[in-house]
């Protein structure tokens, strides 16, 4: 496994290796995967956590990813980069602590390290990524720290080597016969410095060979681990050809000494000699095929231990020991045919007719595991049986098996010698997987992967409809399932709120299939749940919940609503979704009586007073039983009439109409001055009022008419739209892009914490609104953001009486540039405000957007018209 930084040579080490590979002796066959050290921190956590790793080949192709688990490798190799590609502040390569101990743990398990340029230093000149503290943490197995070095105070750059260390050393001369000195592409060294192990060779700089170690190799007695750190990439290109071939020396060195592909070391074995060692064995090797073994004795007889080297069988040296190891290396021929080792026989010379057999097959073709593997996908609360098959010459029985089980948000871990199973936790996994690895006799590992899915849980839909019922009903509501994939569930909550001004819930009838075993339904005022518990897992058959029965009050009129809304929805198996519905209040008009007082604000001329309704028997024409015939009044009073299109009258001071809309009353005015015309909102019963097609009567009680206007009052009971308004925890300013006919603030905000407040630009002052309209804005106080659910007539435009000074107005259902508006007679907007819930304060506005209120500062008192008229 090359573990390579992040964007640097992937192919500069594969191709030297591969194309030389087989040209010493004996000839060699490496397989390389790459992963970048950004990935390898983050995986590696043991040697046995699973890395995503891809093969490249002789031909320096890359294949597609595939998972492999760390121990799989046998020699782990780090390059290559100068500094290990640490080159920013922002940016180092060194190991972390933990995928440091899983190194760690890699090569105490008898597998090899390699450490290339830069990878062991403690440099300021690598900036943020000089310090590699981690890698430097591994000395008791690399036998290398480093110490904050220039180049120069290291030797400097040099192009060629030197051998310095003068003993026999297999490191030397397998698979190439390394020559005394050699040319290196142009590299250095950079404060490493010899903890323990052997400088091999160093660079020609002319420096102490001490402080320019090129090649250094460390086998540790104490743990029987084995590295080398050659000082090969400085500069990222393929390396030189002995540098390649020492390359590959120093890998074939780093794994196990070099003694094979396959190493057994045994216990301790207590055994007694002064004399000459004689070792013999039987053991069957296939041509192509390799078999080593070697020997290591305690000399300090007694409890205190004194470990030797290995030694091959013929140059054990003859002194007393009281105990021996012995380690087997075995490679299998290209045919992957392996040497079987049957026994091995140590006895002593002439001094003593100990012998001792150590018994026990050995070779190095790992088991073959076969996992029984589960569906392709599984859920949550399936649960999962993990079997497997294990074949193997020599199977070892006395160690369980590992089995992992990643589920991409964790990894359970197990050790069992039997078959097991294992329950998937609540998680959505496309790229689960299942390894079982089992050793042999030999510690050979072998493993088999199984891949599947987990499925959380499937997923569902339910929803309120948007309806609409008569003031006094009494009706059902379906909970209504409009979508589930896989509705699997042992509980579901619904949570959920309604406006309890409007209606008030009695009962849940359930109808869920099938039925569970118990359904709990409570809750007060605005906010109500329902339970459902099954003593088990089901799936659910049918497309609805069941019925919510509901009461409407007494009191609501046309135009109220509640809005049936899910607060949540809770399951143990499935992922909700949910629709929110709204029950809207049918008009029901009862006949009504409204009067207009006409004032002339120079009290020059006394009141004129004009009567308009509707009533159940009453007519669009003249109806002697309720309608008055105007009777033109002294010169002096105020000459204003309802006109009727009429052949015979044509003039009414009172005009009652039908009870079927729209109703339309004209009023003529022949006054030469502005009148002051007022009402009372009480006098008017459902629907909506309009004069002039902008002013809500029902909301405002006055307007000032222009000399000779004409003016329009409407009544009509129109057909909701629906939108929303969008709040967000605190105060939130805002206005209703509609005409609703009721108006009334526990419809139009349910929940809230306090307000709606308006604004009396007159008193300066703010007020609790007993009736919310279109055009003002208001100040409410949420304790949650929520979407509300608005309804009434979309209003395009309107019009409000405005005072110099501050003001609270609102928005259409239409985005309006606040120049696209106008204050008539005389008057402009100075300034224009909206609230910013974010950062609770106030920020310009520019244009009057629907949902939101906003002060605006007038120059003069006048009407303002959104948009201009």
């Amino acid at each position: 496994l090359q573990v390579y930084p992040d964007g640097e040579c992937e192919n500069c080490m594969s191709s030297a290796i591969y194309n030389y590979m087989d040209d010493g002796f004996p000839s060699l066959n490496f397989k390389i995967y790459l992963m970048p050290i950004s990935e390898f921190n983050v995986s590696a956590v043991t040697d046995s956590s699973f890395l995503l790793v891809q093969f490249i080949d002789s031909a320096g192709a890359i294949y597609e990813p595939e998972t492999l688990q760390f121990y799989f490798f046998d020699v782990v190799m780090f390059g290559v980069s100068d500094c290990y590609a640490s080159h920013s502040l922002s940016t180092s390569y060194d190991l972390t602590p933990t995928s440091a101990n899983a190194v760690r743990e890699f090569v105490l398990a008898g597998k090899g390290i390699l450490l290339t340029h830069d990878t062991a230093i403690n440099h300021t000149g690598c900036y943020g990524g000089g310090y590699h503290t981690n890698f430097l943490s591994l000395s008791e197995i690399t036998g290398l720290t480093a110490v904050d070095a220039s180049i120069g105070s290291s030797g400097g750059l040099f192009t060629s080597v030197h051998r310095v260390f003068t003993g026999a050393h297999s490191i030397f001369n397998i698979p190439f016969e390394i020559p005394d000195s050699f040319s290196t592409i142009s590299t250095h060294a950079l404060g490493q410095r010899l903890v323990a192990g052997d400088i091999l060779y160093s660079g020609d700089t002319g420096a102490d060979d001490s402080i320019c170690i090129y090649w250094q190799n460390y086998h540790n007695l104490e743990l029987n681990t084995f590295s080398s750190f050659f000082s090969y990439g400085h500069t990222a290109t393929v390396p030189a050809e002995w540098e390649a071939k020492a390359m590959i020396n120093s890998i074939y060195y780093s794994y196990h000494g070099g003694i094979g592909s396959g190493v057994y070391t045994s216990e301790a074995i207590e055994f007694s000699s002064s004399g000459m060692l004689m070792v013999n064995w039987s053991a069957d090797v296939p041509t192509g095929a390799s078999i080593n073994i070697e020997v290591a004795i305690d000399t300090c007889l007694g409890t205190e231990e004194c470990w030797t080297e290995w030694f091959t069988p013929s140059a054990v040296p003859e002194i007393a020991f009281d105990k021996l190891k012995y380690r087997v290396g075995m490679s299998p021929n290209a045919d992957d045919e392996s040497p079987i080792l049957h026994w091995i026989q140590f006895a002593t010379g002439a001094t003593s007719a100990d012998t001792i057999f150590a018994d026990g097959i050995l070779d190095t073709r790992p088991p073959t595991v076969s996992a029984e593997c589960p569906p392709d996908t599984v859920q949550y609360g399936d649960t999962i049986s993990l079997d497997w098959e294990i074949d193997d010459l020599f199977p070892n029985s006395d160690e369980p098996c590992s089995i992992f089980v990643n589920y991409c948000e964790g990894m359970d871990t197990f050790l069992s010698t039997e078959p097991m199973v294992w329950t998937p936790l609540p998680v959505v996994c496309e790229s689960a997987y299942v390894a079982i690895s089992a050793p042999d006799s030999f510690c050979n590992w072998g493993y088999d992967t199984c891949r599947f899915t987990i499925l959380a849980a499937g997923s569902i839909r339910v929803a309120f409809p948007e309806t609409s019922a008569l003031a006094c009903d009494t009706i059902d509501i379906p909970i209504d399932i409009v979508d589930m994939y896989l509705p699997l569930a042992q509980e579901f909550t619904i949570w959920f709120s309604i406006n309890s001004s409007v209606a008030t819930p009695l009962e849940f009838i359930p109808e869920i299939t099938p039925p569970a075993d118990s359904v709990e339904f409570g809750g007060a005022g605005n906010y109500w749940y329902i339970k459902f518990l099954w003593d088990s897992r089901v799936y659910f058959e049918n497309d609805i919940f069941g019925n919510l029965r509901l009461a409407i009050n007494c009191s609501s009129i046309g135009g109220d609503f509640t809005p049936l809304h899910f607060d949540s929805i809770s399951t143990d198996l499935m992922e909700t979704y949910w629709d929110n519905g709204l029950i809207a209040i049918e008009y029901n008009p009862a006949q009504w009586i409204q009067v207009l007082r006409f004032d002339d604000p120079s009290e020059e001329k006394p009141r004129a007073t004009l009567g308009f309704g509707n009533a159940t028997d009453a007519s669009d024409g003249y109806d002697p039983a309720y309608d008055i015939i105007y009777v033109p009044p002294p010169p002096t009073d105020i000459g204003v009439w309802f006109a009727l299109d009429d052949p015979a009258i044509t003039r009414l001071k009172r005009d009652v109409k039908d009870m079927e809309p729209i109703n339309t009353w004209t009023v003529i005015n022949t006054e030469s001055r502005e009148l002051y015309v007022h009402w009372d909102p009480r006098g008017f019963d459902e629907g909506l009022y309009l004069l002039n097609g902008y002013q809500d009567m029902n909301a405002d009680t006055d307007y000032y008419s222009e000399p000779y206007e004409t003016l329009i009052i409407t009544w009509s009971l129109p057909d909701w739209e629906r939108t929303t308004i969008n709040l967000y925890p605190g105060w939130n300013l805002v206005s209703i892009p509609v005409r609703n006919p009721s108006g009334s603030p526990e419809s139009i905000f349910p929940g809230i914490l306090f307000g709606p407040l308006g604004y009396n630009a007159m008193t300066r002052g703010y007020y609790l609104a007993s009736r919310v309209a279109g055009g003002a804005g208001y100040w409410v106080f949420s304790l949650d953001e929520t979407e509300i659910p608005i309804i009434g007539l979309p209003m395009e435009n309107y019009s409000r009486n405005v005072f110099r000074g501050w003001n609270l107005v609102g928005a259409t259902i239409i985005p309006t540039p606040v120049d696209s508006t106008e204050i008539s007679p005389a008057g402009s907007i100075l300034s224009t405000f909206k609230y910013n819930t974010g950062t609770r304060s106030y920020d310009i506005a520019d244009t009057f957007n629907p949902g939101l209120g906003y002060w605006i500062f007038v120059t003069n008192d006048g009407i303002l018209w959104v948009p201009i008229e």
